[in-house]
C-alpha cells in the first residue's frame, strides 16, 4: 500500500508539471503605451498593468508606438514580445497555444522541457518552437523569421486546415500565404541580423552574462533587463 501511495504520488507530481509547463505564471512585464487587455470576448477593454497575471481566453491589444512583454513562469527563461497594432489571444496558457489575429510577436523560448507545445497561430499558418529566438507577423499573410535555433511552420487554409508543413531554420524565413501556401526560403538580411545581434548586447550589458542560445542569460527577465531591451521608440532596432 505504501509503495503504491508513493507511485501515486509521483504520477500526480508528473502530470502536474508535464500539463503545468506555462500555466505557472504568465505576467505583464512591460506595459509601453496603449495597451489593453480583456478576459474574454465578451468583456470590455480595459488598460492593462505591469504585473498582471493573464489566464486562458485573456486577449491583448497594442495601439500605435505601444508594445507589452510578458514571461510565462516564474524559473522559465521564456518570455514574448507583442509590437504595435497588434492582437493576441491565450488560447491555452497551459500548453502555451496563442492565437496572432495581427501584428508582429517577438519570441524567446528556452528552458522549457517540451517547446514543442508553444505555438502561435494566425489566419494563415501555425509556429512553433524547436528553438529560441524567432518572430512572426500576421496581416493578410504570416511571415516567420528564425534567429536561434529552429521554427516548425503549419500552413492553413481559409477553414483552418492544416495543409502543408515545413520548418525555418537559424537565419532563413518562410512567408505562408492565404490558404496555406509556403514561399520558397529567404535568408535574413545582414540588417535583420546586426538588429538580433545589438539585441543581444543590450542584455549582456545589462546583467553582466554571455549569451548562448538567448535563453538562461536573460536571468529570470528581470525589470531592469526589460527596460533595457524595450528601450524607447526609435532606439531598440526591434521597437518599430
Amino acid at each position: 500500500m505504501k509503495r503504491l501511495l508513493i507511485l501515486s504520488a509521483v504520477l500526480l507530481a508528473i502530470f502536474m508539471f508535464t500539463t503545468n509547463i506555462f500555466a505557472q505564471d504568465v505576467r505583464i512585464m512591460k506595459v509601453k503605451g496603449a495597451v489593453k487587455v480583456r478576459e474574454d470576448e465578451t468583456k470590455p477593454w480595459r488598460k492593462a498593468k505591469k504585473g498582471e497575471v493573464l489566464d486562458t481566453n485573456y486577449e491583448l491589444m497594442t495601439k500605435k508606438r505601444a508594445e507589452c512583454s510578458f514571461r510565462f513562469g516564474e524559473d522559465k527563461d521564456t518570455a514574448m514580445t507583442i509590437k504595435e497594432n497588434s492582437q493576441i489571444k491565450f488560447a491555452d496558457v497551459t500548453t502555451g497555444k496563442l492565437h496572432l489575429a495581427k501584428g508582429r510577436v517577438f519570441s524567446l523560448i528556452e528552458k522549457v522541457k517540451n517547446p514543442e507545445k508553444f505555438e502561435i497561430r494566425t489566419p494563415t499558418a501555425i509556429a512553433g518552437a524547436r528553438g529560441t529566438g524567432w518572430t512572426m507577423e500576421a496581416d493578410d499573410q504570416t511571415a516567420v523569421r528564425c534567429f536561434e535555433g529552429e521554427v516548425y511552420v503549419k500552413g492553413l487554409d481559409e477553414q483552418g486546415n492544416v495543409v502543408s508543413d515545413t520548418e525555418v531554420i537559424e537565419g532563413s524565413g518562410k512567408k505562408v500565404y492565404k490558404g496555406g501556401e509556403v514561399s520558397e526560403e529567404f535568408k535574413l538580411t545582414a540588417k535583420e541580423k546586426k538588429e538580433w545581434n545589438s539585441f543581444k548586447d543590450v542584455i549582456k550589458d545589462l546583467i553582466g552574462k554571455p549569451l548562448g542560445k538567448a535563453g538562461k542569460a536573460l536571468g529570470g527577465f528581470s525589470d531592469g533587463a526589460i527596460e533595457g531591451y524595450l528601450g524607447d521608440v526609435g532606439e531598440n532596432p526591434f521597437n518599430r
